[in-house]
Protein backbone atom coordinates (compact mmCIF):
# COMPACT_ATOMS: atom_id res chain seq x y z
CA UNK A 1 0.00 0.00 0.00
CA UNK A 2 2.84 2.42 0.82
CA UNK A 3 4.60 1.54 -2.45
CA UNK A 4 1.41 2.24 -4.48
CA UNK A 5 0.91 5.58 -2.77
CA UNK A 6 4.54 6.57 -3.41
CA UNK A 7 4.28 5.54 -7.06
CA UNK A 8 1.02 7.44 -7.47
CA UNK A 9 2.47 10.54 -5.80
CA UNK A 10 5.64 10.37 -7.84
CA UNK A 11 3.82 9.96 -11.14
CA UNK A 12 1.38 12.74 -10.35
CA UNK A 13 4.15 15.19 -9.45
CA UNK A 14 6.77 14.20 -12.06
CA UNK A 15 7.86 16.79 -14.49
CA UNK A 16 6.86 15.11 -17.70
CA UNK A 17 7.42 17.75 -20.36
CA UNK A 18 5.90 15.94 -23.18
CA UNK A 19 2.79 14.99 -21.30
CA UNK A 20 2.10 18.43 -19.85
CA UNK A 21 2.27 20.14 -23.22
CA UNK A 22 -0.69 18.19 -24.46
CA UNK A 23 -2.82 18.07 -21.30
CA UNK A 24 -4.16 21.54 -21.04
CA UNK A 25 -7.71 20.25 -20.83
CA UNK A 26 -6.81 16.82 -19.18
CA UNK A 27 -8.20 15.04 -22.30
CA UNK A 28 -5.13 13.13 -23.47
CA UNK A 29 -5.82 9.45 -24.12
CA UNK A 30 -3.25 6.62 -23.97
CA UNK A 31 -3.88 3.62 -26.15
CA UNK A 32 -2.11 0.38 -26.87
CA UNK A 33 -2.46 0.89 -30.69
CA UNK A 34 -2.81 4.42 -31.88
CA UNK A 35 -3.29 7.60 -29.94
CA UNK A 36 -6.81 9.04 -29.79
CA UNK A 37 -7.63 11.84 -32.14
CA UNK A 38 -7.11 15.20 -30.50
CA UNK A 39 -9.74 17.83 -30.56
CA UNK A 40 -9.57 19.94 -33.70
CA UNK A 41 -8.27 23.37 -33.31
CA UNK A 42 -10.72 26.07 -34.04
CA UNK A 43 -10.81 26.85 -37.69
CA UNK A 44 -9.45 30.28 -38.50
CA UNK A 45 -11.97 32.84 -39.38
CA UNK A 46 -10.48 33.22 -42.84
CA UNK A 47 -11.17 29.53 -43.58
CA UNK A 48 -14.81 30.17 -43.01
CA UNK A 49 -15.03 33.24 -45.08
CA UNK A 50 -13.14 32.16 -48.13
CA UNK A 51 -13.88 29.06 -50.07
CA UNK A 52 -10.86 29.47 -52.29
CA UNK A 53 -8.51 28.99 -49.45
CA UNK A 54 -10.24 25.90 -48.10
CA UNK A 55 -7.49 23.48 -49.05
CA UNK A 56 -4.95 25.78 -47.52
CA UNK A 57 -6.90 25.78 -44.28
CA UNK A 58 -7.13 21.99 -44.27
CA UNK A 59 -3.41 21.66 -44.70
CA UNK A 60 -2.85 24.16 -41.96
CA UNK A 61 -5.06 22.16 -39.68
CA UNK A 62 -3.27 18.99 -40.60
CA UNK A 63 0.06 20.60 -39.73
CA UNK A 64 -1.29 21.68 -36.43
CA UNK A 65 -2.57 18.14 -35.80
CA UNK A 66 0.84 16.71 -36.68
CA UNK A 67 2.57 19.12 -34.36
CA UNK A 68 0.15 18.16 -31.61
CA UNK A 69 0.73 14.45 -32.28
CA UNK A 70 4.44 14.95 -31.80
CA UNK A 71 3.84 16.08 -28.22
CA UNK A 72 1.69 13.02 -27.31
CA UNK A 73 3.54 10.35 -25.28
CA UNK A 74 4.03 6.97 -26.79
CA UNK A 75 3.49 3.64 -25.06
CA UNK A 76 7.22 2.97 -24.91
CA UNK A 77 7.83 6.36 -23.31
CA UNK A 78 5.22 5.66 -20.64
CA UNK A 79 6.72 2.23 -19.94
CA UNK A 80 10.17 3.77 -19.67
CA UNK A 81 8.95 6.47 -17.31
CA UNK A 82 7.08 3.95 -15.14
CA UNK A 83 10.06 1.60 -15.12
CA UNK A 84 12.46 4.35 -14.15
CA UNK A 85 10.03 5.59 -11.52
CA UNK A 86 9.47 2.15 -10.00
CA UNK A 87 13.19 1.40 -10.09
CA UNK A 88 13.96 4.67 -8.35
CA UNK A 89 11.23 4.05 -5.80
CA UNK A 90 12.44 0.49 -5.17
CA UNK A 91 16.01 1.68 -4.75
CA UNK A 92 14.90 4.37 -2.37
CA UNK A 93 12.65 1.98 -0.49
CA UNK A 94 15.44 -0.59 -0.27
CA UNK A 95 17.73 2.00 1.27
CA UNK A 96 15.00 3.06 3.66
CA UNK A 97 14.20 -0.58 4.50
CA UNK A 98 17.88 -1.25 5.13
CA UNK A 99 18.05 1.74 7.40
CA UNK A 100 14.87 0.69 9.24
CA UNK A 101 16.05 -2.92 9.46
CA UNK A 102 19.44 -1.85 10.70
CA UNK A 103 17.81 0.45 13.22
CA UNK A 104 15.48 -2.33 14.41
CA UNK A 105 18.38 -4.76 14.60
CA UNK A 106 20.44 -2.30 16.60
CA UNK A 107 17.50 -1.73 18.96
CA UNK A 108 17.00 -5.48 19.31
CA UNK A 109 20.73 -6.09 19.83
CA UNK A 110 20.90 -3.33 22.41
CA UNK A 111 17.84 -4.70 24.18
CA UNK A 112 19.27 -8.22 24.21
CA UNK A 113 22.64 -6.89 25.28
CA UNK A 114 21.05 -5.07 28.19
CA UNK A 115 19.17 -8.23 29.14
CA UNK A 116 22.35 -10.30 28.92
CA UNK A 117 24.31 -7.75 30.93
CA UNK A 118 21.57 -7.66 33.55
CA UNK A 119 21.46 -11.46 33.69
CA UNK A 120 25.25 -11.62 33.83
CA UNK A 121 25.36 -9.10 36.64
CA UNK A 122 22.67 -11.02 38.49
CA UNK A 123 24.58 -14.31 38.07
CA UNK A 124 27.85 -12.69 39.08
CA UNK A 125 26.19 -11.25 42.16
CA UNK A 126 24.66 -14.62 43.02
CA UNK A 127 27.93 -16.48 42.44
CA UNK A 128 29.81 -13.88 44.44
CA UNK A 129 27.43 -14.35 47.35
CA UNK A 130 27.77 -18.12 46.95
CA UNK A 131 31.57 -17.86 46.90
CA UNK A 132 31.50 -15.75 50.03
CA UNK A 133 29.30 -18.36 51.69
CA UNK A 134 31.60 -21.17 50.55
CA UNK A 135 34.67 -19.30 51.75
CA UNK A 136 32.98 -18.75 55.09
CA UNK A 137 32.06 -22.43 55.31
CA UNK A 138 35.57 -23.36 54.22
CA UNK A 139 37.06 -21.19 56.93
CA UNK A 140 34.82 -22.89 59.48
CA UNK A 141 35.79 -26.30 58.12
CA UNK A 142 39.47 -25.41 58.26
CA UNK A 143 39.05 -24.24 61.81
CA UNK A 144 37.21 -27.42 62.74
CA UNK A 145 39.80 -29.47 60.86
CA UNK A 146 42.61 -27.81 62.78
CA UNK A 147 40.74 -28.49 66.00
CA UNK A 148 40.20 -32.11 64.97
CA UNK A 149 43.88 -32.44 64.05
CA UNK A 150 44.79 -31.14 67.45
CA UNK A 151 42.36 -33.51 69.15
CA UNK A 152 43.61 -36.36 66.96
CA UNK A 153 47.20 -35.57 67.85
CA UNK A 154 46.32 -35.47 71.53
CA UNK A 155 44.40 -38.74 71.20
CA UNK A 156 47.32 -40.35 69.38
CA UNK A 157 49.64 -39.19 72.11
CA UNK A 158 47.26 -40.55 74.71
CA UNK A 159 46.95 -43.82 72.82
CA UNK A 160 50.72 -44.06 72.49
CA UNK A 161 51.14 -43.28 76.16
CA UNK A 162 48.42 -45.77 77.02
CA UNK A 163 50.09 -48.33 74.76
CA UNK A 164 53.44 -47.75 76.41
CA UNK A 165 51.86 -47.97 79.85
CA UNK A 166 50.01 -51.12 78.82
CA UNK A 167 53.24 -52.59 77.46
CA UNK A 168 55.10 -51.66 80.60
CA UNK A 169 52.28 -53.06 82.69
CA UNK A 170 52.25 -56.32 80.71
CA UNK A 171 56.03 -56.61 80.93
CA UNK A 172 55.93 -55.91 84.66
CA UNK A 173 53.04 -58.32 85.14
CA UNK A 174 54.87 -60.99 83.16
CA UNK A 175 58.03 -60.36 85.12
CA UNK A 176 56.17 -60.57 88.47
CA UNK A 177 54.39 -63.72 87.37
CA UNK A 178 57.64 -65.25 86.20
CA UNK A 179 59.34 -64.25 89.42
CA UNK A 180 56.58 -65.93 91.43
CA UNK A 181 57.37 -69.13 89.45
CA UNK A 182 61.09 -68.83 90.00
CA UNK A 183 61.26 -71.87 92.32
CA UNK A 184 58.86 -73.99 90.26
CA UNK A 185 59.52 -76.85 87.85
CA UNK A 186 57.26 -78.82 85.54
CA UNK A 187 57.61 -82.56 85.06
CA UNK A 188 56.12 -83.93 81.82
CA UNK A 189 55.26 -87.53 80.87
CA UNK A 190 55.55 -88.93 84.41
CA UNK A 191 53.11 -91.88 84.60
CA UNK A 192 49.81 -90.98 86.23
CA UNK A 193 48.15 -93.52 88.53
CA UNK A 194 44.90 -93.50 90.45
CA UNK A 195 45.47 -92.70 94.12
CA UNK A 196 49.06 -91.66 93.55
CA UNK A 197 50.85 -89.69 96.21
CA UNK A 198 52.76 -86.66 95.03
CA UNK A 199 55.55 -85.77 95.36
CA UNK A 200 56.54 -89.00 97.15
CA UNK A 201 56.15 -91.22 94.07
CA UNK A 202 58.41 -88.94 92.04
CA UNK A 203 60.95 -88.55 94.83
CA UNK A 204 61.11 -92.33 95.24
CA UNK A 205 61.82 -92.77 91.53
CA UNK A 206 64.59 -90.17 91.38
CA UNK A 207 65.99 -91.55 94.66
CA UNK A 208 66.71 -94.78 92.79
CA UNK A 209 69.01 -92.64 90.61
CA UNK A 210 70.90 -91.34 93.63
CA UNK A 211 69.25 -87.93 93.33
CA UNK A 212 68.33 -86.97 96.85
CA UNK A 213 65.68 -84.27 97.44
CA UNK A 214 64.36 -83.71 100.95
CA UNK A 215 60.52 -83.85 100.88
CA UNK A 216 60.48 -80.93 103.28
CA UNK A 217 61.98 -78.78 100.50
CA UNK A 218 58.83 -79.22 98.43
CA UNK A 219 56.11 -76.70 99.22
CA UNK A 220 53.53 -78.13 96.82
CA UNK A 221 53.23 -80.71 94.05
CA UNK A 222 50.11 -81.39 91.93
CA UNK A 223 48.94 -82.22 88.48
CA UNK A 224 47.97 -79.43 86.05
CA UNK A 225 45.92 -79.62 82.82
CA UNK A 226 47.81 -81.01 79.84
CA UNK A 227 47.32 -82.47 76.37
CA UNK A 228 44.61 -85.09 75.95
CA UNK A 229 45.90 -88.69 75.81
CA UNK A 230 49.03 -87.93 77.80
CA UNK A 231 49.77 -87.85 81.54
CA UNK A 232 49.05 -84.49 83.06
CA UNK A 233 52.20 -82.49 83.91
CA UNK A 234 53.29 -82.20 87.55
CA UNK A 235 53.94 -78.73 88.94
CA UNK A 236 56.45 -78.73 91.81
CA UNK A 237 57.13 -75.69 93.97
CA UNK A 238 60.38 -75.77 96.05
CA UNK A 239 61.00 -74.03 99.31
CA UNK A 240 64.47 -72.90 98.40
CA UNK A 241 66.14 -72.13 95.09
CA UNK A 242 69.04 -74.47 95.94
CA UNK A 243 66.73 -77.50 95.91
CA UNK A 244 65.43 -76.60 92.46
CA UNK A 245 68.98 -76.14 91.17
CA UNK A 246 69.97 -79.54 92.60
CA UNK A 247 67.14 -81.17 90.65
CA UNK A 248 67.97 -79.35 87.43
CA UNK A 249 71.62 -80.36 87.66
CA UNK A 250 70.49 -83.99 87.33
CA UNK A 251 67.80 -83.20 84.76
CA UNK A 252 69.54 -84.95 81.88
CA UNK A 253 69.96 -88.17 83.86
CA UNK A 254 66.38 -88.13 85.14
CA UNK A 255 64.97 -87.42 81.70
CA UNK A 256 66.84 -90.34 80.17
CA UNK A 257 66.19 -92.91 82.89
CA UNK A 258 62.59 -92.10 83.70
CA UNK A 259 61.70 -90.98 80.15
CA UNK A 260 60.32 -87.70 81.42
CA UNK A 261 61.01 -84.07 80.67
CA UNK A 262 61.80 -81.53 83.39
CA UNK A 263 61.64 -77.80 82.61
CA UNK A 264 61.26 -74.45 84.31
CA UNK A 265 57.78 -73.15 84.95
CA UNK A 266 57.60 -70.25 82.47
CA UNK A 267 54.66 -67.90 81.91
CA UNK A 268 52.37 -68.13 78.90
CA UNK A 269 53.92 -64.99 77.35
CA UNK A 270 57.46 -66.27 77.82
CA UNK A 271 56.49 -69.64 76.38
CA UNK A 272 55.05 -67.86 73.33
CA UNK A 273 58.33 -65.97 72.93
CA UNK A 274 60.28 -69.23 73.14
CA UNK A 275 58.05 -70.78 70.46
CA UNK A 276 58.64 -67.82 68.13
CA UNK A 277 62.39 -68.13 68.68
CA UNK A 278 62.30 -71.86 67.97
CA UNK A 279 60.58 -71.19 64.64
CA UNK A 280 62.71 -68.20 63.57
CA UNK A 281 65.11 -68.97 60.73
CA UNK A 282 67.90 -66.79 62.14
CA UNK A 283 67.80 -68.31 65.66
CA UNK A 284 69.74 -71.52 66.27
CA UNK A 285 68.71 -72.09 69.90
CA UNK A 286 66.54 -70.52 72.62
CA UNK A 287 66.14 -71.13 76.37
CA UNK A 288 64.86 -69.75 79.66
CA UNK A 289 67.19 -68.87 82.53
CA UNK A 290 66.60 -67.03 85.78
CA UNK A 291 63.48 -65.13 84.63
CA UNK A 292 64.72 -64.21 81.11
CA UNK A 293 64.59 -65.64 77.59
CA UNK A 294 67.81 -66.02 75.60
CA UNK A 295 68.68 -67.10 72.09
CA UNK A 296 71.70 -67.43 69.78
CA UNK A 297 71.86 -66.33 66.16
CA UNK A 298 73.57 -67.94 63.17
CA UNK A 299 76.86 -66.34 64.19
CA UNK A 300 76.71 -67.87 67.68
CA UNK A 301 76.04 -64.56 69.41
CA UNK A 302 73.69 -64.61 72.39
CA UNK A 303 70.79 -62.18 72.73
CA UNK A 304 68.27 -61.59 75.49
CA UNK A 305 64.70 -61.14 74.31
CA UNK A 306 61.59 -59.57 75.78
CA UNK A 307 58.00 -60.50 75.00
CA UNK A 308 57.42 -57.37 72.84
CA UNK A 309 60.75 -57.40 70.98
CA UNK A 310 60.97 -57.55 67.18
CA UNK A 311 63.15 -60.61 66.80
CA UNK A 312 64.65 -59.65 63.45
CA UNK A 313 65.54 -56.14 64.61
CA UNK A 314 66.83 -57.50 67.91
CA UNK A 315 69.19 -59.84 66.07
CA UNK A 316 70.58 -56.94 64.01
CA UNK A 317 71.26 -54.77 67.06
Amino acid sequence: MALQQQITSFVSTANVGKLSATQENDDSVFSDSTPAKPKSAKRPHTCLSSDGDHSLCIETELNEIRNSMKNILKKEDVKLIVTETVTSLLTQMKKEMKKDLKKEMMVEIQTNQEKIEQHFKSEVSRLSARIDSVEFDNANILEKNASLHKENRLLKEEIENAGRRATDAMQLSNWNEQYSRKKNVKIFDFPEKRGEKLPHNFLNEIGKLDVKIDPSEIVAAHRIPGKPGKPRPILVKFLRMESKIALLRNRKLINEKLEVRISDDVTRLNQGLLNRLYLHEDVTSAWYFNGHIYGTDNNGERHRFDIYDNIRQKLKS
